[in-house]
C-alpha cells in the first residue's frame, strides 16, 4: 500500500484480486501505483493518474477487466465501485481520479 499527502489530501493505492484465470489455481497479481511525479502531493480536485499492471507470474494478462474502488475518510464501511478498465495486451491499465476528500483506492480484478 502506498500513501501520500499534501494540502490535506490523502490517497492510498492498493491492489488485490478476486478471481483466478482459467483452470489454474494461481491468482494473477494486480499492481496499482501513483506515478512518481504525483507522489509529492495533490490538491483537492486535481487529476491524479493511477496506473497498474496485471501479471500471472512474469507474464502480462491482457483483456481482463480491472475495477477501481474507493473509500473516503473516515475509511469506514465498504469500498464503492468507481469505474473499470480493460487491460492492454501488456497487462497495463490506468484510471484518472479527482479526489475531493481523503480517499483510499484499490484495483480489483473483476473478470477472468
Amino acid at each position: 500500500m502506498f500513501r501520500w499527502s499534501a494540502a490535506g489530501a490523502l490517497l492510498a493505492a492498493l491492489a488485490c484480486s478476486q478471481t483466478t484465470l482459467g483452470a489454474a489455481s494461481t491468482t494473477p497479481d494486480v499492481l496499482l501505483s501513483i506515478p512518481s511525479a504525483q507522489r509529492a502531493g495533490v490538491a483537492y480536485g486535481t487529476p491524479v493518474k493511477l496506473a497498474g499492471r496485471v501479471k500471472l507470474g512474469s507474464n502480462p494478462v491482457g483483456g481482463v477487466t480491472v475495477v477501481l474502488q474507493g473509500l473516503g475518510y473516515p475509511f469506514l464501511g465498504a469500498y464503492s465501485t468507481l469505474t473499470s478498465a480493460t487491460t492492454s495486451s501488456s497487462g497495463a491499465f490506468s484510471f484518472t481520479v479527482h479526489p475531493q476528500v481523503n480517499t483510499r483506492y484499490r484495483a480489483v480484478l473483476a473478470s477472468p
